[in-house]
């Protein structure tokens, strides 16, 4: 063997191993970013097959991840939402806009539950500009539309109570007279 030639491999084999290291650190550390969410993180295809769900579809679809991937995105939109969200993706393709932002609901598959969600989509194209995958983030805004409803039913209630007032005043002045 000459000397150079194995220098160069182990010179070779070490940078390999140090890429393998950094690949395995990376992937480690946005691992841990996707699975320590709150939100939900998928990505389907071009067709909406989910290709990966993380942990909280559980929560919010009802279904563990691997038992979501390979069904319809579709099959978990709230049915009256369906064709406003197949609207925005469609008009999302033909703009070829890089990223979209909208609300739309989720039925919990187990529960019935249904989800307001807020979802930030990247749609992803390949070199003839047809889509590949979406990679998507859905924000559960199911809380804060509680707080917001309760909150309005209050001010609807404090509004029917001066109503009310104002009703038995009059009456009071009428009766009184």
């Amino acid at each position: 063997f000459d000397e150079k030639e194995v220098r160069a491999f182990v010179e070779i084999a070490l940078h390999k191993k140090a890429m393998e290291e950094a690949l395995r650190k990376s992937e480690e550390k946005y691992r841990e970013f996707v699975e320590g969410t709150d939100d939900l993180i998928t990505q389907v295809d071009g067709e909406g097959v989910f290709i990966y769900v993380n942990h909280v579809a559980e929560k919010i679809l009802g279904m563990r991840p691997d038992q979501c991937v390979g069904m319809s995105a579709f099959d978990f939109v709230h049915p009256e939402d369906r064709e406003k969200t197949r609207k925005i993706l469609v008009s999302c393709v033909r703009d070829r806009q890089d990223s979209i932002t909208f609300e739309n609901r989720q039925v919990n598959q187990v529960s019935g539950e249904v989800r307001h969600m807020n979802w930030t989509i990247n749609p992803h194209y390949d070199d003839e500009g047809e889509i590949v995958s979406y990679n998507s983030i859905g924000q559960d805004l199911s809380d804060r539309k509680k707080l917001e409803d309760a909150a309005f039913n209050a001010s609807k209630l404090k509004s029917l109570g001066v109503l009310a007032g104002g009703i038995a005043h009059d009456f009071n002045s009428l009766i009184a007279t």
